[in-house]
């Protein structure tokens, strides 16, 4: 008899963060496909309106999100897992444009260590992330219309 896929036995708890980082290791370009909403244009500073800002509602989810407590026992996935924190956590309104996403060293490093973290897992890429990719935070975050009159 056949063994279930990992991501339905030892790792099923993990699948939200696991799902994420592996849509953090994939090129911009590719990134772009999933978004129901595109990212915000430079000049246009409405960074703070989540149900507008696709990148910042990313932000807020990977930040939400570890593998610190079904990898407890792996110093080394603990140790990427902390060092990508460090770099989501390192930034400032630019990153929430559309030029920032496909071309700053802000999200190139995020891909990169997300890519490095994946690999610390052993799990592999997330076999099926959902298009349009949805986050909790925009979901729950939906502004009244009279609020942004």
């Amino acid at each position: 008899m056949e063994s279930p896929p990992i991501w339905e036995t030892v790792y099923y708890n993990i699948a939200t963060y696991w799902m994420l980082i592996s849509f953090m290791t994939l090129e911009p370009e590719q990134q772009l496909q999933y978004f129901e909403y595109p990212p915000l244009n430079q000049n246009d500073k409405d960074y703070e309106r989540p149900t507008k800002n696709v990148l910042r509602a990313l932000i807020i989810s990977l930040g939400g999100r570890s593998f610190i407590d079904d990898f407890d026992d792996d110093e080394n996935v603990l140790k990427k897992d902390e060092q990508f924190h460090k770099l989501l956590d390192d930034r400032d309104n630019t990153v929430y444009s559309y030029e920032s996403f496909m071309e700053s060293d802000y999200w190139i490093e995020l891909r990169k260590a997300a890519k490095v973290l994946l690999d610390a897992t052993e799990v592999g890429f997330y076999p099926d992330i959902p298009k349009p990719i949805e986050f909790d935070y925009l979901e729950e975050l939906v502004d009244p219309p009279e609020f942004w009159d």
